[in-house]
């Protein structure tokens, strides 16, 4: 059954991928990586989101940005490999800011209400259950 995206995924797909673009009109393979990365950046924007209500805040958010910076070189180096042309993949790799899709609260209720939503990300996190990109690529590429 098909459902209508919804207003916030389609404002953050236009943030990640401009209309108009050259990156935009790209055709599958790209597509694939350009959905594949989508979904890992804002599973881990939402982790970021969340990271300053942890008992240890700082650290918290080092880690997710840690992660984050860690899997970007992985997936560069997987698609370089997987012969993705050098300056596409610095400019999709330079998209993926965590600071700019991080979500902002009103207040801390606002934020921990949306917090809630996600369980226990920070154990999702540690034990890798989350949206590996470099690993999710190679799957969806070999499709």
């Amino acid at each position: 059954m098909f459902r209508a995206p919804s207003v916030a995924l389609v404002a953050a797909l236009q943030c990640f991928v401009p209309v108009g673009s050259p990156l935009a009109q790209q055709r599958t393979p790209d597509a694939v990586v350009e959905a594949v990365l989508v979904r890992s950046f804002l599973e881990r924007a939402a982790f970021h989101t969340c990271a300053p209500l942890e008992p240890q805040p700082k650290e918290s958010v080092e880690f997710v940005v840690k992660t984050w910076r860690a899997d970007m070189k992985d997936t560069a180096e997987f698609l370089l490999k997987a012969g993705y042309p050098k300056e596409y993949v610095g400019q999709l790799i330079a998209r993926l800011d965590l600071q700019k899709a991080t979500p902002r609260f009103p207040d801390r209720a606002a934020l921990q209400a949306y917090c809630a939503i996600l369980g226990d990300w920070f154990r999702r996190l540690s034990i890798l259950q989350y949206s590996v990109p470099q690993f999710d690529l190679k799957r969806a590429l070999k499709r």
